[in-house]
């Protein structure tokens, strides 16, 4: 008997969640070709000449694209080993600019640390953020005079009261779709601090 119960329940799940995965499928079938056409006239595709991926604009395409539209006085640095489309770093001075992800903020050290996963896959001690970052900039041919890294961090994942500025990193609250405010912002404090 409860077998069978198990059996009908199944039945109605699919019958319910069939109609709303075929939704979500014929919605990603009509979005991917306006993805695709917009990626195709995306200057971070007419500079690499990268195939669009599934996912498309990604978030670091979108910032390429952004610096690279209104000219702002950045270098790219493409980190060569990884295969996510478009990751890498703008250089700005002796400052990197590029994501913060997942970022985790620890109250009692106010500090920035992320989240670390050996080869196993398991959680190891988190590591600040700042450090692995500056580690591969300045590991990257034309990154070897980073000193600091400006961080864009969603600004939802950014905790009330967290400390922002620290002496190599800073982290910036930005929309991660409309990076722009958040570099000129970058752009504003490299000037104040050439000053």
């Amino acid at each position: 008997m409860k077998n069978a119960l198990r059996s009908v329940r199944d039945v109605i799940l699919l019958i319910l969640l069939l109609p709303l995965l075929l939704f979500v499928f014929a919605c990603y079938l009509l979005t991917f070709p306006i993805t695709f056409f917009r990626y195709r006239r995306s200057p971070y595709y007419k500079d690499t000449g990268e195939k669009c991926k599934l996912w498309g604009l990604t978030d670091y395409v979108r910032l390429y694209n952004v610096i690279k539209k209104n000219g702002l006085p950045m270098t790219y640095l493409r980190a060569k080993e990884v295969s996510l489309t478009g990751y890498g770093y703008w250089i700005l001075g002796n400052a990197a600019v590029t994501f913060g992800y997942e970022p985790e903020y620890d109250e009692q050290t106010e500090a920035w640390l992320s989240k670390q996963e050996d080869e196993e896959g398991e959680a190891s001690t988190p590591r600040p953020l700042w450090e692995a970052y500056l580690e591969e900039c300045n590991s990257l041919p034309g990154g070897e005079g980073c000193r600091f890294v400006y961080l864009l961090v969603d600004g939802e994942e950014v905790p009330e009261g967290a400390v922002l500025s620290f002496e190599t990193y800073r982290i910036v609250p930005c929309d991660l779709k409309k990076p722009l405010p958040a570099l000129e912002e970058i752009l504003q404090a490299e000037k104040s601090s050439r000053s």
